[in-house]
C-alpha cells in the first residue's frame, strides 16, 4: 500500500469507475483508479489537495506492456482525504508572491479568456491583471468564457506564467453554481 498526496487536476468517469490524476509535483502526476465513487462528489473536489491510499503499480497499455507510467488503485471515493481546498487568487496577486525558487503549492486564479493557443496557453484576465496559463487542455475557449485555472506559478526568463495547469469553463455569469470571478 502506498499513500500519496496531491491536487486532483483531471477526472473521468469510466462505467461505474473514476479515474482521477493526481499532480504530486509540477509536472509530476499519478493516475488514481477508484472502483466505486460519486461523480457528483468526486466533481466538488476538483482542484482540491487529497490524500489517498492504495495499491501502486506500473499501469499496462491494451498491448499488455508496461507505459512506464505509474497507477494507483483505490477501492473507494471515500479513501479520498480532502486536505485543503486551494483559494483563488487575483492574478495581481500572484506576481507579488511568486518566486524564482521552483513552487510546491499550487494556486487557482479565475477570470475571462483573453486568447487561446489549444494545448499550448491560454491569456486569463481579472480585474488585477493577466497571465499566461499553460495547459495541455484541447478544448477551444471562447475570448470572454470565464475559466478557472490550477496550477503552478513559474518564471519562464522575466515572466511569470501558471504552469502545469488545468482550465475548466465555469457556469456563465448568473448561474447559481457562478462563484466570485
Amino acid at each position: 500500500w502506498v499513500k500519496i498526496r496531491g491536487w486532483m487536476s483531471s477526472l473521468l468517469a469510466k462505467g461505474k469507475r473514476l479515474q482521477v490524476e493526481l499532480t504530486v509535483l509540477p509536472g509530476r502526476s499519478i493516475k488514481v483508479m477508484i472502483a466505486k465513487g460519486d461523480l457528483a462528489r468526486a466533481e466538488e473536489l476538483q482542484g482540491s489537495l487529497l490524500e489517498t491510499q492504495g495499491v501502486f503499480t506500473l499501469e499496462s497499455g491494451s498491448d499488455g506492456k508496461r507505459t512506464g507510467k505509474y497507477l494507483l488503485w483505490v477501492t473507494d471515493l471515500g479513501q479520498c482525504r480532502l486536505l485543503e481546498s486551494i483559494p483563488v487568487t487575483p492574478i495581481g496577486q500572484l506576481f507579488k508572491t511568486a518566486s524564482p525558487s521552483p513552487p510546491t503549492q499550487p494556486m487557482r486564479l479565475r477570470g475571462s479568456v483573453v486568447r487561446q493557443r489549444p494545448g499550448e496557453t491560454v491569456t486569463v484576465q481579472d480585474a488585477s491583471g493577466s497571465l499566461n496559463v499553460e495547459t495541455r487542455e484541447l478544448i477551444g475557449f471562447t475570448p470572454g468564457a470565464r475559466v478557472e485555472s490550477i496550477g503552478y506559478p513559474v518564471f519562464r526568463g522575466k515572466s511569470l506564467v501558471l504552469a502545469h495547469a488545468m482550465t475548466k469553463l465555469l457556469p456563465a455569469s448568473g448561474s447559481p453554481e457562478a462563484g466570485p470571478a
